[in-house]
């Protein structure tokens, strides 16, 4: 195989030869050519620093498509690079390394027994920036022994990056690597750390990763911890997903390999604003070390596939346990959303195990969404991600050069219309005050009827005044009465100028559906996706008891109300992620929420459960599970352990799961 020796010079004129390509293909194709029209030049070795633009591949798994073999530094750019081995080398001292806006395949090995190739595979180096770049295919980055002096110039920056199938199957199908999107291994006392606002999908039986972020034996410091935070990761499955039972992937694993050397224990690291979704085994943990936190991330796992498979290797969603000898104290997590479910041994859930945390099993400290996590709930979260990067006006993948495929399947559609601007909670509760009237958004006589008339009203605290917006997959938001779980509707459905807005029961469709947009105020503009008209108040009235309608789209303040939250709650784009339980009313209202019917409620020293019960959950309004049973159950359920106050519980009967609220005195 011939392989191709690349000075500064000889890169220049590689550049230049490749910019003139590049205005010719412009020039006759309008500019629509993405990195699959690419020719390829044979496998590059750079010698010398200096700024390198090109196409190189490698069809031999032992050897890469590009080495690196200088300590001066080298900038890799507008590549597109493909490779049956590593693409990317980078093994001699002193590595000083930054690869942005460039594109890199992993192709079938050449040879059994072989994984994948790393996009990048670094050992000894002092500086790594990768930022902007699409990885297809391959078997993540791999960062091994840091030499730099410990300065925030010579550290590590993994930045806006794309990420399709990380895989560590061999081509014969006889086992694989254990592989993931980042190791670090042995990366220590490094300041200045950063592996953020990236993307990562990995789908099932087309990717084999062990975790997706994975620091072993690695540290920051106590001044400059090191932070990952702001990344959307979704799936980490086994090769057979229905079936494999031992596999250890997951999410992030902040604290990996065990030292009793407080230099090379896994310590000084934080993990926040995190979205992972649908990964086996755990979405978040440490196994190991010291001073690691991770807060205000959303841990979502549905246990299914998109075509109904239950993945066996579910396990729990975040956990804090020391497993071997070592160094092991300060780990911390807290202000976590999680809904995770795990039914393997009869569970339905398993959120949290925090045993060796710095408040043991303090499970309070994070929420536990209380609903079903479903594949919608999963879709949802994309949503919430691809919000949260138009808002912070963040691109992932390459944002020059030849154009990165989109993944396929695509996670979930982009929502439309969009939800502009705004900064609702998906959860929160809320109080809308009309701006031109100062009187809040209310139900005529605090009914609990479905078609009761929805009206503005003097402030009073009550929850007759309050409103829980949920996110929907598309954007819109759901907007639930918190007195009554019934939701905001306009009568009969009508299109009509001037019609009703009334609460009703929960049917799922656009006449239940709003666009939240904030104005240049400050105020919320709520509009009815199936009308497209506005919500308003009945001839601008300022009478407490005027109706509330919807009405065309004028500007003016009787279309304007002022959002209040009351509580905390998940933010639907904002970098916060503290949450209570979303979507759940604490009314202490006994109507069932789904259906099912547990009494007396409110009860005092016990309930009595349905006929047929096999599981119930009972939730405090903090999230935690304060009882649990399995099991062939009678129809009485003792609960004078339980504090007065409003719960949540969640019967089942055959993996059917229903919620009522219940009030306990």
């Amino acid at each position: 195989m011939h392989i191709r020796h690349l000075t500064p010079a000889s890169a220049r004129q590689a550049t230049s030869h490749w910019t003139l390509f590049s205005w010719l293909l412009l020039l006759f194709t309008g500019g629509a050519y993405t990195g699959f029209a690419q020719s390829y030049q044979g496998p590059l070795v750079i010698s010398r620093g200096g700024t390198y633009s090109g196409n190189w591949e490698s069809n031999d798994s032992n050897t890469p498509a590009v080495s690196v073999e200088t300590s001066e530094p080298v900038v890799i750019e507008n590549a597109n690079i493909r490779s049956r081995g590593i693409l990317i080398r980078a093994h001699h001292p002193g590595i000083n390394l930054t690869v942005r806006n460039s594109n890199g395949y992993g192709m079938t090995p050449s040879q059994d027994n072989v994984r994948y190739g790393r996009f990048l595979d670094a050992n000894n180096f002092k500086n790594i920036r990768l930022e902007h770049n699409y990885l297809d295919h391959t078997s993540g980055i791999y960062l091994a022994f840091y030499q730099g002096n410990q300065s925030t110039n010579e550290t590590v920056k993994i930045l806006y990056n794309r990420v399709s199938n990380i895989d560590g199957r061999f081509r014969n199908g006889s086992g694989f690597e254990r592989v993931q999107f980042v190791q670090f291994n042995s990366v220590r006392g490094v300041r200045g750390v950063e592996v953020a606002w990236n993307q990562v999908v990995n789908e099932p039986y087309k990717s084999r990763v062990e975790e997706n972020i994975n620091f072993y034996l690695s540290n920051g410091t106590s001044d400059s911890p090191m932070l990952i935070h702001n990344n959307y990761i979704q799936g980490a499955y086994p090769s057979s997903p229905g079936t494999e039972t031992d596999y250890g992937g997951g999410g992030i694993n902040m604290g990996d390999g065990h030292s009793s050397d407080i230099n090379e224990a896994p310590g000084f690291t934080k993990a926040f604003d995190n979205h992972v979704v649908s990964t086996g085994t755990q979405g978040i943990c440490v196994g190991a070390g010291h001073d690691m936190e991770f807060y205000n991330n959303r841990i979502i796992n549905s246990g299914y596939l998109e075509d109904g498979t239950y993945i066996r290797c579910n396990n729990v969603g975040v956990y804090i346990m020391k497993s071997e000898e070592g160094i092991f104290y300060n780990n911390k997590a807290y202000n976590n959303v999680i809904g995770y479910v795990n039914r393997n041994n009869g569970r339905q859930r398993n959120d949290q195990y925090l045993p060796n945390a710095n408040e043991p099993h303090n499970y309070s400290l994070n929420t536990e969404l209380p609903f079903l996590i479903t594949r919608d709930t999963e879709k949802a979260e994309y949503v919430i991600w691809e919000t949260k990067l138009r808002n912070n006006g963040v691109v992932v993948g390459p944002t020059s050069g030849s154009s990165a495929p989109a993944p396929s399947p695509v996670p979930a559609p982009t929502p439309s219309p969009t939800p502009g601007n705004s900064d609702i909670v998906s959860g929160g509760t809320y109080k809308l005050t009309h701006k031109g009237t100062d009187k809040v958004l209310d139900v005529a006589n605090s009914s609990s009827a479905a078609g009761a008339n929805v009206i503005q009203w003097n402030d009073n605290g009550s929850d007759n005044q309050r409103f829980i917006f949920t996110l929907n997959s598309d954007g819109t938001y759901k907007i639930t009465h918190k007195g009554t779980n019934k939701v905001l509707d306009v009568e009969g459905g009508s299109a009509t100028a001037g019609a009703n807005v009334i609460q009703w029961d929960d049917n799922g469709g656009d006449n239940q559906r709003w666009i939240v947009q904030r104005q240049g105020d400050g105020t919320y503009k709520l509009t009815h996706k199936g009308t497209n008209q506005v919500l308003d108040v009945f001839g601008r009235s300022s009478a407490a008891g005027a109706e509330v309608l919807q009405w065309d789209d004028n500007g003016g303040n009787n279309q304007r109300w002022v959002l209040t939250r009351i509580g905390t709650g998940v933010s639907a784009n904002s970098v916060s992620s503290s949450a209570t339980l979303s979507g759940t009313s604490s009314s202490a209202s006994s109507k069932a929420s789904t259906g099912v019917t547990i009494y007396p409620n409110p009860a005092t020293d016990y309930v009595m459960l349905p006929t047929g019960t096999d599981y119930v959950q009972i939730i405090s309004m903090t999230g935690k599970t304060v009882l649990e049973k399995r099991g062939t159950l009678g129809q009485r359920l003792d609960i004078q352990s339980l504090a007065s106050g409003l719960y949540l519980v969640r019967v089942g009967e055959k993996g059917k799961i229903s919620s009522q609220r219940l009030e306990v005195k």
